[in-house]
């Protein structure tokens, strides 16, 4: 609770210059009819939920400083459920020119944290180790740090290299025997975007990483932690999307993702995952848009029957999710800057572990009001 305060204090504190700010706030209630996403095995339960987001972001001539608040918070006896992220970020910008060419240079420094109760997928309770509830066990602070560089080749060819460091510190559970989840992790992204006409671009990332866990084993192939040993993760990654106006009210986003992990032992933490997306925007008149967004996703991981979800050691998973939405501009009604939208969301995912199989739908309406001076 001090840490909520802490950050909500210092995000507040953004609003006390003078120069540009930039206030956004929403509030949507909504309805959840698996909160915990657990299986049709167990009781899953549906709750009724509210989500009250707030960003605020201050300029100051090339450094931007931000902050944000989110909380999901469920009725009565689902509180368990609750999600709360907090994240405050400060982004050095700079443009300046390289044999006529226009580059764009970022350097920015972040730090954020998630509190969101452990339930277990397998019984719908709090999670245990050695007969103790873990609750706190996927709580998590971090800080990043991040560098890009943009150079614009031609009117029609962009692209940008971009260098993040992430450090991640979980919840210490000081149960003898309970792996540690902390690490860092860099991660390499070479982007290129080509717009082949007025109305549409490619865009291609190629990106490599690498995580290295402070106190975390490897395990062999029947996944057994192999004793004296440090794990390490390897990413490469690969993503290609498509963005088209196909008419001045009509566009469209199409993508594909990639991910190979491989770990730095046996393989036992090898994984391959591919998603693929596409999005829909229409806008019907000068206050009302409407959009489906719809991606599906295949994450491979073949140790079936060695699943544990208290070391993130979770099964292979595939299926699909669905938004459909609307959103309608009430300023003329309000006499403020305000937004109402209402949506949807369907997921329906199949797993090696029918534990992790689930369906879950959500309902959702609000109002976004965006402040800026």
């Amino acid at each position: 609770m001090k840490k909520h305060l802490i950050y909500g204090a210092i995000i507040a504190s953004l609003t006390s210059n003078a120069s540009a700010i930039t206030l956004k706030a929403e509030v949507s209630p909504g309805y959840d009819s698996n909160p915990y996403k657990l299986s049709d095995s167990l009781d899953n339960g549906e709750a009724w939920f509210v989500d009250t987001n707030v960003f605020i972001k201050q300029k100051l001539a090339d450094l931007t400083l931000s902050g944000s608040l989110k909380n999901r918070a469920h009725e009565g006896s689902f509180n368990n459920a609750d999600v709360f992220t907090g994240q405050l970020k400060a982004l050095y910008k700079k443009t300046y020119s390289i044999s006529d060419k226009k580059v764009v240079s970022r350097l920015g420094i972040q730090t954020g944290f998630k509190d969101k109760t452990y339930v277990s997928r397998s019984t719908g309770a709090i999670g245990t180790f050695s007969g103790q509830k873990i609750e706190d066990r996927y709580d998590y602070d971090y800080w990043r740090l991040l560098g890009s560089s943009s150079i614009q080749l031609s009117d029609q060819v962009r692209t940008a290299l971009a260098l993040t460091y992430n450090n991640k510190s979980y919840d210490d559970q000081n149960i003898m025997g309970i792996s540690t989840l902390d690490y860092e992790q860099a991660n390499l992204v070479n982007t290129w975007t080509f717009k082949h006409n007025s109305d549409g671009r490619f865009k291609l990332d190629l990106g490599i990483g690498e995580r290295d866990y402070d106190n975390r084993r490897q395990k062999s192939k029947a996944g057994a932690l192999v004793a004296g040993s440090d794990l390490k993760y390897f990413y490469h990654n690969v993503e290609l999307s498509h963005r088209y106006k196909i008419t001045q009210d009509l566009r469209t986003n199409v993508g594909i993702e990639y991910e190979e992990r491989t770990d730095n032992g046996s393989g036992y933490y090898d994984t391959d995952k591919i998603k693929y997306s596409a999005d829909l925007f229409y806008t019907v008149n000068d206050g009302l848009k409407v959009f489906v967004k719809s991606s599906y996703e295949d994450y491979e991981y073949d140790n079936l029957s060695t699943t544990d979800e208290n070391d993130e050691d979770l099964p292979g998973k595939q299926g699909y999710t669905v938004k459909l939405g609307l959103e309608k501009d009430l300023s003329e009604l309000t006499d403020m800057p305000v937004l109402g939208f209402a949506g949807i969301r369907l997921d329906n995912y199949d797993s090696n572990d029918p534990v992790y199989e689930y369906d879950r739908y959500q309902a959702f309406m609000g109002i976004k009001v965006n402040f800026e001076k």
